[in-house]
């Protein structure tokens, strides 16, 4: 602690004993002692305190983490359903009509817009439902393409 090496407690017990004398030595030893284990405890009530705190402390910046992620889910939750939901698409968004079959590609120019460039409606991108259904008319003609052929087993009348 003090880093005091043997030779200097040496030192420091035999001018104690001589200072002091043989019949007090023992007495201002014990109480020394004594005021040693005490500063020790009150060093370890003080780290132990500190240690409580820190965890505490902690244990607020948990909670207020916490408390933060419920009022998110709370105010995510007072938005009814329904406000929610996207906005309803029509099949000619996707770029089909309502039988199914795409539709065909148009470009639309709009002289009153702001750059007066062609503009290309929402719905001419190809998506991924418009890829579906030609895949799925695809297959059923693969399906359909083969004869199925067909053998009749003659039975023997007796």
């Amino acid at each position: 602690m003090f880093d005091f090496g043997f030779g200097e407690l040496l030192l420091v017990g035999a001018v104690a004993l001589v200072v002091l004398g043989p019949e007090r030595l023992p007495v201002v030893a014990r109480t020394a002692g004594c005021w040693l284990g005490k500063l020790q405890q009150l060093s370890a009530g003080f780290k132990n305190e500190l240690s409580r705190q820190a965890a505490v402390a902690e244990l607020h910046a948990v909670k207020a983490d916490w408390d933060s992620a419920v009022d998110g889910v709370r105010q995510g939750l007072a938005v009814p359903a329904w406000e929610r939901l996207p906005e309803q698409r029509s099949p000619a968004d996707f770029g089909i009509d309502e039988s199914g079959r795409p539709l065909p590609p148009e470009d639309v120019y709009t002289p009153g817009g702001a750059d007066g460039q062609l503009q290309t409606p929402v719905w001419h991108s190809v998506s991924l439902r418009r890829r579906a259904l030609v895949r799925r008319r695809e297959v059923r003609t693969r399906a359909r393409a083969k004869a199925a052929v067909r053998v009749h087993r003659a039975r023997h009348i007796d």
